[in-house]
């Protein structure tokens, strides 16, 4: 049976240690130096009110026309097509908001998880 040889080839070693980088990985001093200038690797969290967040799905550009077809059908007389587009528009802002909900739960625990 052939011995085959696991050590890394010469041409991938790294002999540099004026670099901060050695066969081990960073030096404790290079790792701190990007810290200086761009800070630590974190995300900041902002709340907002999920009152505002639920009203925020009724502003855009498609929310609008909805809006503007329950307006003129109402304008128009026609109560029913204004109250079924209403009704869609309401379950459409309702689904997004739960879904966002859910997410940012979801994403609130694996933060957990992971400190």
């Amino acid at each position: 049976m052939e011995k085959r040889n696991l050590h890394r080839p010469r041409h991938l070693s790294i002999r540099r240690t004026d670099s901060g980088i050695s066969p081990h990985g960073l030096t404790p001093a290079k790792t701190q130096h990007p810290l200086t200038p761009y800070g630590s690797d974190e995300t900041s969290e902002e709340k907002t009110n999920p009152l505002l967040r639920f009203l925020s799905y009724f502003w855009g550009p498609v929310p609008w026309l909805i809006e503007m077809a329950a307006i003129l059908s109402a304008l128009a007389r026609r109560w029913e097509d204004s109250g079924i587009i209403v009704a869609l528009l309401l379950v459409d802002v309702h689904l997004g908001f739960w879904e966002e909900y859910q997410a940012g739960n979801i994403i609130v625990t694996l933060k957990e998880i992971l400190t």
